[in-house]
Formats: structure tokens, C-alpha cells, sequence
């Protein structure tokens, strides 16, 4: 039923910025009127939509093709979540929402200037029907699949590619409590764990980067394979720990039992100080302005 009433909504907000377009551009219709509050409702459906999607994630209701494609009972609920967006397809999501949000802060904000909105709605339009014909979020699967249909990694994939690439600290291929000098640190493969699901078997690598110093950071990362579609790929691991940013992937084992791993480290301090000084300078001269 959420499903329903949430694809029932996203019909009603594309036409309520559909309305605010031909109200802002159109003066002629006598619709001008219009425009504003169809601008602010088509924001607020969305709130009620993006709730939905919400919904259908964390609850895992498999019938949903965005859901089924994109999530996982293990998951952690802020990562379902963040497949709402990650999946394929949620460009086109997050661009309908951000325009209709958009649309509506112009309306707001513009006064009298009903063209902008219009200007603002037809492109919320525009990305509306492209959601609706090429990525429904609430579309159905028949039968509904019980684990998935084999990509629960695809968030987490997209989450790595956006990651910045860092400096290379360790790639080898280990076998299980093999190490290696990781840079002044050393990296040791300390524990292997496989999973098997109805879909797709992964297995767990635990890393671990110990400095010099004696501290440790722990990275697990995944080769998962999948059966529906067959499809094998590493799911990556992230950490902020001392010494910066660090990532690390886990490659097909070999006939020997050894696993190429990869770790990278992404410095954060110098991107820190940037940010303090760009902060300072900013209060430094609002301060001056005021004077």
C-alpha cells in the first residue's frame, strides 16, 4: 500500500509543476495565480514521497524494484537509505526532488516574478517525466524476490567512486595472517569470514594497519559473489581514522588461497586546514564589514 500512495504522489507533484510551469510561463491562461501555491504544494508532496521511499527501504518490503535492487536485511538502516539516491536511476530522483524543493524557494522568495518560477517548474517537469517513464521508484516486481535480486552493493560501490583516489600505502596479495609494510605501518591480514544468503555469498576480509606507535585501524572489506544476476565484485571499506581517510578493497582469490588486497590513505589534515583558514578568513572579514 505505500507503494501505491507513494507512486500516487509522485504523479500529483509532476502535475502540480506541471500546473506551476504553464501558470508561469503561460500569463495568457489567467492561471498566474496558480503558480506559487502549486509550486509549494509540489514540495511538500515530495516530503510526503521521499518519507515513502524511506519507508519501503528500511522495512525491506521486496516487492519494490528500487528496494529489491538496492537493499539488503544486514544493512544498516542510514545505508538502505542512502540507496534511495546511490541506485540506478536515482539521479533522476534526487534531480526531481532538488527541482521541485527549487521551484518552490523561487516562489517564495520571487515575489511577483511568476516567470521565474515557471522557468524553475518546467525543468522540475522535465525531470519528472523522465522519472516516471525511465526509473520509477515504486515500480512492482512479480514475484517478489526474497533477499534482493543479487546487487546489494551497488550503493556502496557508487559511495567508493566518489571517494577521492589517496596515495597508495599497500597492495599485495596475502594469504589468511600474512602482512606486509604498509608504508611506516604494517598491514596484516588478520581474519577471513564468509556469508552465505539465499542470493549471494560474500566473504569478510578483516585488516588490520598497525602503526609503529601501536595503534591499529581496522578495515573489512568484501568479494561478494551473487547468483541472481551472477555477478562477482569487491565492496569497498572506508575509515577516518589517525593519519587520514583509508580505503580498502579485497580482489578474487587465487588457486593458492592468497587475496590481493589494496589500501589507500587519503590525507585529511591539509584539506582540515584549508577549510579553518577559508572559515577564518570568512569571519575575518564579515567582522571587518561590520567595523
Amino acid at each position: 500500500m505505500i507503494a501505491e500512495i507513494g507512486r500516487g504522489l509522485l504523479w500529483l507533484a509532476g502535475a502540480c509543476v506541471g500546473l506551476a510551469a504553464v501558470a508561469g510561463l503561460l500569463p495568457r491562461a489567467r492561471l498566474s495565480g496558480l503558480a506559487v501555491p502549486a509550486a509549494v504544494l509540489s514540495a511538500w508532496l515530495w516530503l510526503w514521497i521521499a518519507a515513502a521511499l524511506a519507508w519501503l527501504f528500511v522495512h525491506d518490503d521486496m516487492s519494490v524494484a528500487a528496494v529489491a535492487g538496492n537493499s539488503h536485511s544486514h544493512l544498516p538502516a542510514n545505508l538502505k537509505l542512502a540507496a534511495i539516491v546511490l541506485r540506478d536511476g536515482g539521479g533522476w530522483l534526487a534531480g526531481a526532488a532538488g527541482s521541485t524543493l527549487a521551484a518552490a524557494a523561487v516562489a517564495l522568495l520571487a515575489g511577483r516574478r511568476i516567470a521565474a518560477v515557471g522557468a524553475v517548474a518546467a525543468l522540475s517537469l522535465g525531470l519528472h517525466l523522465g522519472l516516471l517513464i525511465a526509473a520509477d521508484p515504486f515500480a512492482r516486481l512479480d514475484p517478489a524476490p526474497t533477499e534482493g535480486v543479487g546487487f546489494p552493493s551497488v550503493w556502496r560501490d557508487r559511495l567508493a567512486a566518489l571517494a577521492p583516489p589517496g596515495t597508495v600505502v599497500a597492495d599485495a596479495v596475502l594469504p589468511l595472517g600474512g602482512s606486509v609494510a604498509a608504508g611506516p605501518d604494517r598491514l596484516r591480514f588478520a581474519a577471513l569470514t564468509p556469508d552465505a544468503g539465499p542470493d549471494s555469498t560474500q566473504v569478510l576480509a578483516e585488516l588490520r594497519l598497525v602503526a609503529p606507535s601501536g595503534a591499529s585501524v581496522v578495515l573489512i572489506p568484501q568479494w561478494r559473489e551473487t547468483n541472481l544476476p551472477l555477478h562477482a565484485a569487491p565492496v569497498a571499506d572506508s575509515v577516518l581514522a589517525w593519519g587520514g581517510w583509508y580505503a580498502a578493497t579485497l580482489g578474487p582469490p587465487g588457486p593458492d588461497g592468497r587475496w590481493p588486497v589494496r589500501v589507500t590513505r587519503l590525507d585529511w589534515r591539509p584539506l582540515a586546514g584549508i577549510a579553518v583558514a577559508l572559515a577564518a578568513g570568512g569571519v575575518l572579514l564579515a567582522w571587518r564589514r561590520r567595523r
